[in-house]
């Protein structure tokens, strides 16, 4: 895969995280960009380095086509974004939004931002878990 093209996964998986948690979880945040970052490092290595046939025939076999270190960082990518969905979602809860019109929009958006974050979870947890 490209730099260019893992680049646009990066910011598109990442921007969820920024926009909801930057501000009062900066560490949540801090350790979502370098798991991100670790598995964009992961995922742009370059030439493809030569292979040792019986792991790749248990690969195989087993339907599991990534590193057990891959599998981490997703799994870590999932949960960070699982959290932070939570936490947002409690902070939202605890604050009213305004009336009428600019108060629908502003629960339009936090359900919008809650799903985008739980579906990068469900995204990034099913996929270490599975190793695919």
């Amino acid at each position: 895969m490209s730099y260019g093209h893992m680049a646009r996964i990066y910011v598109a998986s990442s921007t969820p995280l920024v926009l909801t948690s930057v501000q009062t979880q900066p560490a949540l945040v801090c350790g979502g960009l370098v798991l991100g970052a670790i598995m964009s490092k992961m995922t742009t290595k370059g030439k493809a380095s030569s292979t040792d046939t019986k792991a790749e025939e248990n690969a195989m076999k087993t339907c599991t086509i990534t590193s057990p270190a891959n599998r981490a960082v997703r799994l870590g990518m999932g949960g960070v974004d699982l959290v932070a969905a939570v936490l947002y979602a409690q902070r939202m809860s605890l604050t009213p939004p305004p009336v009428g019109l600019q108060g629908y929009g502003r629960v339009v958006l936090d359900l919008l931002a809650i799903l985008s974050l739980c579906c990068l979870s469900t995204i990034w947890a099913g996929s270490g878990y599975n190793g695919q």
